[in-house]
């Protein structure tokens, strides 16, 4: 899990470089997964972290996990309930954590 959580927080950094091989690493461990279910349920479990700044990392990284993989259904089956769970970051007080939360719908929607 230390190694997922700091491939979140570097979805965030300042640097593109560094953003840019944190998406590579994130998509890498997806695909290494035998079961993409178990690694998005871990994403989702980020999404309740006490801190704003993982709880927005873990939903930009959840968006683009969806959106790679919006053919698996797996994806597909689990969208719904990511839906569920991520319209709950709607009223966050962190505009970071809203900013994501709008991304994140907005890629469900294509998906969808």
């Amino acid at each position: 899990m230390g190694l997922l959580a700091e491939t979140l927080l570097s979805l965030k950094d300042s640097n593109a470089k560094t953003r840019e091989a944190a998406f590579g690493l994130l998509l890498a461990m997806a695909r290494i997964q035998e079961d993409l279910r178990h690694f998005i349920r871990s994403l989702m479990a980020a999404v309740g972290s006490t801190t704003s700044h993982m709880r927005s990392a873990a939903v930009v990284a959840l968006s683009r996990v969806v959106f790679e993989y919006s053919v698996d259904g797996v994806v597909q089956s689990l969208l719904p309930s990511m839906l569920r769970t991520i319209l709950v970051l709607s009223d966050d007080p962190s505009r970071e954590v809203v900013k994501s939360f709008v991304g994140f719908v907005r890629v469900a929607v294509v998906v969808i």
